[in-house]
This record gives structure tokens, sequence and C-alpha cells, in this order.
């Protein structure tokens, strides 16, 4: 009776066997390189039996575990599984062709040593196509045991062949891999064991081999699975595979199988103490402030968290230091804590310490206006500009005189009289926050000439902050009579960069508009012309600031490397900071993004080689913050650097006539990843070249390691698709795949003569990892050998 079913199985089981314990480790590591047998028994119902066995090379495992652990600690392995990527196309059989559909119902069980307890497990799915694998821990029954020793990598239902409440041998269950186009392409999850050290000696981690686990062809060997066939005559054939580490049926178990590494476990030693010593003593209120604490062990690791005032931040520990950031509401002192908790609690131990910290007052920033010139005995108008949040009194004095102003909005005005004395005299402004605000004290100090009541005085005002070339300034002139005259009439001259401009004075007053050209300092002089005796000519002057909006500069924070049809992210930063939106250009293309705080982030593709031009316009969103700015650079677009390639072709193995064979090619570069192959595609049919109307090959796009292709066919038969992929550097791969088409007219040996090709649906591009060679080498010896067994079965051919 043909033992096709079982011989198949022996891939299959080779590649599992790469599930096996690689642990990774948080303290000091040592790696270990050990070869393990595997020999396994298919057994399908209504089939002989057939033994096979990977021999004394066996499979290469890499181990990578801690040093030393202590009693009490808990560490963590890691099992990577290299994804695994063979053809398995079988021989003929009678003409027939044999073919694995499908693995499943795989267990694995690995042993959880004595003096170790397990602690949970987690996996990582991301990057596998084998999903659903879940850590359950049973016992020697295979049931479901928290106190189990037996630790099962298993389908969420718990499916297996034996040796559990969910044992089948003929149907399908648990995590399961599909064998299409006689590919095995197995990438498993990444897994991670945490385990708690309880018993000082060494430990040794390995598979399940106790009781008849280390029997040949037991329900309990540490590695089972369930194969289903495709065989000639029979149909389905199912094909229970059991596997024990030994190079043959009759060898005695691996010694290496129960310790494919060894863990040592040392004594716990007292945990080290540890202290903490502010080294921030005063901070700004209301204002988020760093506060760092240094520990007396620079060793440690853990965190500390913060709290004081209402307000708490918890950091990580860096080189012995902590630093983190709190609020400390109101001015005066506030008490803040910092607790110490360590990562490790037996390697330090927690601590905690207390301070006090003075929040002292914000600057408000204080300016004071003051007339440059008033009359003996009268009143003048005085303002002090604060912080526009701050709130309190400005208290105004001059010569023995004094009034107080709230502050409002940030301002604070007032009438104060000017003394009988004439000269030079001082005011004064001292502002004394509210109770409870964020601001300190501050004080400002500001000049005024007193003149003789005799004389017409005048006095200028203008714009408060700087003028922008271009903008109009409105420049006002005052003037205050003699004594016991109430209107001083004439004309005065306002003279600014050159260009003087006369007005009749009204109501004694005149107003004045200066548009400066440019940036600078620019001085006004104004002059009273009186109209007759009763008062005096008088003058003053005043300068005017003007200065241009800022021009922002863009700089660009590149990758360093940029594909074409790859989405790439540029931060570019705008100096000085500010807010608006970037709007970036490339090969006609518009992207607009918000800048925020001085950074934007902005996503360009590029569709060719080369340099690329891609052009910046910042637009500011206070134009008179910033000036609008535009700028060019240039962008080096690269093909990705690989050497070779390997194609991958899915598509259905039949199709009728006339109807879309959709077709899907991944390109796998040697280095780098599929997201970065572009390139072209050309066809043959059964030999023919694939050509349009001018005898000209047809090609497909290849975007981001992928093309869809729809073939229609108008003969039925067999056709075999040529593939030709073209890439950078005139990188080649070839791959073929064989369609039978139902329906049409036959025409043997066709070619491409009645074939329709056309782009298919886009995919997203995403590439697999690629074939690991070293694990493929690995497997050679044995496929060689199950290609040497099918020659010598009844009607095989090689």
């Amino acid at each position: 009776m043909p033992r096709i079913p079982s011989a198949v199985l022996a891939t299959t089981v080779a590649l599992t066997t790469s599930v096996l314990l690689i642990p990774g480790a948080s303290a000091a590591e040592h790696t270990d390189t050990v070869n393990l047998p595997l020999t396994c028994q298919a057994a399908p119902k209504g089939y002989d039996s057939q033994d096979f066995t990977t021999g004394e090379d066996g499979v290469t495992v890499t181990v990578t575990t801690p040093d030393d652990v202590r009693v009490g600690d808990e560490f963590t392995a890691t099992i990577e599984i290299k994804p695994v990527d063979i053809r398995a196309k079988l021989s003929k059989v009678y003409g027939f062709q044999p073919k694995l559909t499908e693995t499943s119902r795989i267990k694995m069980d690995l042993a959880i040593p004595e003096g170790l307890s397990y602690v949970g497990g987690e996996l990582d799915e991301k990057d596998a196509n084998l999903k659903g694998f879940e850590f359950i821990r049973v016992n020697e029954s295979g049931d479901a045991d928290p106190e189990g020793r037996i630790l099962r990598l298993v389908g969420a239902d718990g499916a297996t062949i034996g040796n559990g409440p969910n044992s089948s041998g003929d149907r399908s269950g648990g995590v399961s891999h599909a064998v299409r186009n006689d590919r095995i392409n197995m990438r498993f999850p990444v897994l991670k064991i945490t385990l708690r050290a309880d018993e000082v000696g060494p430990a040794a981690l390995g598979v399940r081999t106790a009781d008849t686990a280390g029997e040949y062809a037991q329900d309990t060997n540490f590695l089972t699975m369930l194969a289903k066939v495709d065989a000639p005559f029979v149909g389905t054939v199912w094909a229970p595979t059991r596997c024990t580490p030994r190079v043959e049926r009759s060898a005695a178990l691996a010694p290496q199988a129960t310790a494919i590494t060894t863990v040592n476990v040392t004594a716990a030693v007292p945990a080290a103490e540890t202290s903490l010593t502010f080294d921030t003593t005063e901070v700004e209120a209301g204002t988020a402030t760093p506060v760092t604490v240094r520990l007396s062990s620079a060793d440690a690791a853990g965190t500390v968290t913060f709290s004081g005032a209402g307000a708490e931040d918890t950091v990580d520990v860096v080189s012995g230091t902590a630093t983190g950031t709190l609020t400390l509401p109101t001015v005066g002192d506030h008490e803040v804590t910092a607790v110490f908790t360590p990562e490790n609690s037996r390697s330090h131990t927690a601590s905690r310490a207390t301070t006090s910290i003075s929040a002292v007052g914000r600057n408000p920033g204080m300016t004071a206006t003051v007339p440059s010139s008033a009359r003996a005995n009268t009143p003048i108008t005085v303002t002090a500009s604060l912080d526009p949040d701050a709130t309190g009194t400005v208290t105004f004095a001059i010569a023995g005189a004094s009034v107080d102003a709230p502050v409002t909005d940030g301002r604070a005005t007032a009438s104060i009289p000017v003394p009988e004395a004439t000269g030079i005299q001082t005011l004064t402004a001292d502002f004394v926050p509210t109770p409870g605000s964020l601001f300190t004290t501050a004080s400002a100090r500001g000049s005024v000439t007193v003149t003789d009541a005799s004389f017409t005085l005048l006095s200028l005002s203008g714009p408060e902050d700087t003028v922008r070339p271009g903008e109009s300034a409105t420049i006002t002139v005052t003037l205050q009579p003699v004594e016991d005259t109430t209107s001083a009439e004439g004309t005065v001259t306002l003279t600014a960069d050159g260009i003087s401009t006369t007005r009749t004075v009204v109501d004694n007053s005149a107003t004045f508009e200066f548009t400066p050209d440019r940036a600078g300092t620019f001085p006004v002089e104004a002059a009273f012309t009186p109209s007759d005796d009763t008062q005096t000519p008088a003058t003053a002057t005043m300068t005017v600031k003007v200065t241009d909006i800022t021009a922002p500069a863009l700089s660009v924070e590149a990758p360093e490397t940029v594909h074409p049809f790859r989405e790439t992210p540029f931060t570019v930063s705008v100096t000085p900071s500010t807010t608006g939106s970037l709007e970036a250009t490339v090969e006609g293309r518009r992207t607009t993004v918000s800048v925020e705080n001085g950074t934007a982030t902005v996503p360009l593709t590029f569709t060719r080689t080369g340099t690329a031009p891609v052009t910046l316009t910042f637009t500011p969103s206070d134009p008179a913050a910033a000036a609008p700015v535009t700028d060019t650079i240039g962008v080096t677009v690269t093909d990705p650097a690989y050497a070779s390639a390997t194609l991958e072709v899915t598509a259905p193995e039949t199709v009728d006539a006339d109807t879309p064979l959709p077709l899907t090619v991944e390109v796998t570069p040697d280095t780098g990843t599929s997201a970065d192959v572009t390139g072209t595609l050309t066809f043959t049919i059964d030999g023919d070249p694939v050509v349009d109307a001018a005898g000209a090959p047809v090609t497909m796009p290849v975007t981001r390691g992928r093309s869809a292709v729809n073939l229609s066919f108008t003969h039925g038969g067999e056709h075999t698709v040529g593939i030709t992929f073209t890439g950078a550097d005139d990188v080649h791969a070839t791959a073929t795949h064989t369609v039978t088409v139902t329906g049409g007219t036959q025409n043997p040996g066709a070619g491409s003569s009645g074939v329709a090709l056309s782009q298919g649906s886009s995919a997203d591009g995403a590439g697999d990892t690629g074939i690991f060679a070293a694990l493929l080498s690995l497997l050679t010896p044995l496929w060689t050998w199950l290609k040497g067994l099918f020659s010598f079965l009844p009607g095989g051919s090689s």
C-alpha cells in the first residue's frame, strides 16, 4: 500500500522543529548552540506507518539565557522562531500528483524545570502567519492544571492529536498552516516566557521527555501535529505525526533535549540600601519646572515619583538621577516628596525623601511711560506696562506726591501732579501683586523735565510698539499754553526722515502721519511757531522704531534614504519658532500640513530616482508676527540596493476560459524589504513571450514589491505562465505558474496567442521577510532524502 502521505510529513516536521526553546534574558547572558536530532513517526489511518529522521546533524538551536539569577528573581525567556520558506512539490505517483495541503493541531510541550516557577507568557504575532497559539499549563494527562509542570504551546481550542481533551486524528483544529502552490511558508510568533527562580542550583531548560513522552511514537511526545494530504486514488488522507528528540527510532533520547541550556540560580543577597538627595531648592511659581533628586546608588534602576501641592510626576531613574516636572501653584514654600521604587526590590531598597522648595514669583517685566516734559504745578498722565496675566496695584510717586492705580489687562494708568520746582524730576512706579499672585514685586523709573509756567510747553506721543515698514504711524503734538491763557494758536512743523510737514494747531494739538519705508530708528522733531506774542516757541523730540517683519528660516531633517513610491516623512523646522501652515510641492503634487511650535512633519512620495526639487512655502498664522517664506531643497531619491531577488506567485491552479485569472507576484530582495522594490514584469505563455500589437513585450509595473495581473485564456488545456522581474541595476528573477484552463478551444502549443493580460487590483505592497538561507541549507539533506524515497515508490518519478 502506498506510503506517500507519511513521507510528505517529513518536510513539515523538519520545518516545525524550529519552534524549540530559544530563551532571552534580562541580565548578563550567554549563548549556546546545539544540534537536536529529531525522529518521527507518521501514522495515517489505513496506511503503513513510516519513520523518518533528521539524522545526527539534527536541527541547530541557538539559545540565549541569563548567566545567573538569584532566588526570588524573575527573568524572561524569549522564543524567536525563524521564518521557514521552502518549496514542497512532491514527485508524481502513477502519473498523479500528491499534495500536502495543510498541517494542523500543532502542539509543542516544554518542561518547566524543577526549581523554577512559571509566571506568565505572551505572544507577539505581528510578523506571524501561524496565529492563535496560547500557553496552557497542563499535567501528564494533558489536562489544564495550574500546578502542572508542562508548558504547552497549542491553539486556543487546545486541539491536539492526543494527550488532551480536544483530540482527533482525522479533523483539522487548533493552529493550522495552509500549504498553497506547493510552498510551505511558516512564520511563528515571538514567545516570551517569564519564570521565577525558587531554588539554588542549575535549572536546565528543555522539552518534555519525562515518562511516556520519552518513548517513541506516543501522543505525549513533545512535538505532535496532524497533516492533511490529497493522495492519488484515495482522496484525503489524515496522518497524525509524533516526534521525539533522538537520532533514530531505536536510539536513546538525545541528552541535550532535556538541557538545551542551563540557568544558574544563586542564593539571594540583601538588597542595597538607597537614599535620595534633592538638588532643587527653588522654582518659579505657576510654571512647570524640573525638580531633580540623586540616588545614593548610581546603579539603582527604577522610578521616582515626585509629589507636592497637588501635583505628581513619575519618571525613570537614569544614571542615578531622576528629574521630574512639578508646577507649584502659589508663591511661598511648598513641601515636596520624592519616592524611589526599585525595578528589582531584591537588589535595591525603596527610599523616600521630603524637602521644602521655595516657589518664587515671576518677574512681571514692568516698564513706565512718562512725558518727557511738563509744566510746574500741572498734572501729567503716567502709564505702567506689565505681563498681561499680572494683577495688583502700581504706586506712582514724584516729589512727594503719590497715587495708586489698579492693574488691568497688564496696564496701570494714573494722573499725578508735578512739583513746583523746575528741572529734571524722577518718577517711580512700584508694583505690588495681588495676594496669592504668581508674580513678584517690581519697580520702574522715569524722568520728566519740569518747566516754568511762563513758557508754552510742547509734548509728543506716538506708537507704543514698533512700526513695520510701510505701516502708518500716528504722531500727536499736544501744546500746553502759557499760564493764565487757554489757547496756543499757531503752527507745528514735524520733521521725520528728513521730510517736514506743517499743520495748524487746533484745540491745542496737531496730528501727523509718518509712514517709514525701511527698518531703522527715526528721530522725530516737532517745532511750534506761535501766531501771537501770548505764547512762546516750543520744541520736542521723540524716536520711532521701525522693524522688519521676521522672515523665518526653514530647515529640513530628511531620512538617510528615500526610495521611489514610498511615503517618507520629512521634519521641517521654522526658526524663530511660530505657528502657521506649510505647503510642500513635489512633482506638481501639493501637500499642506500645520506648523505647531515651529515644527511640522510632511509626508512626501517620489515617483522617480535622481535629485527631486521640493518647494516649501510657510504661511504664518499671524502676518504681523512673521513673513511668509519659500525655499527649495533637493532630495536624492535612489533605488534600493539589492543584488538579487526571488519571486512568489499566488494564483488559482484552474480557471475557466475567457475568465480573468488573478495572479499576484511578490518580489523579495536579498537585502532590505519588499517595500523598497520597484521594477517591471514580462511574461511568457508556454515559452512564447506575451507581446503587444507592435510586437513589443507587454510589461506590468512592480510597486512596493508587488504586482497584481489578470490573465484571460481563450484556449483550454494546461498552460505554463513564465514571469520575469527586472529591477534596479538590472536585477532579474524568474518564476513559473501552471494553470489548467477549462472550456474554450483546445489549442495545444498555442503559446501566448489567445491570451489577454491586464493590470489587476493594487495590493498594499507589504512584503514578507524572505527566505532564511541558513535554515533552508539545514533542510536540504532532508529534502534530498525525500526525493530519493519517492523515486523508489511504485510508479514514482523524480
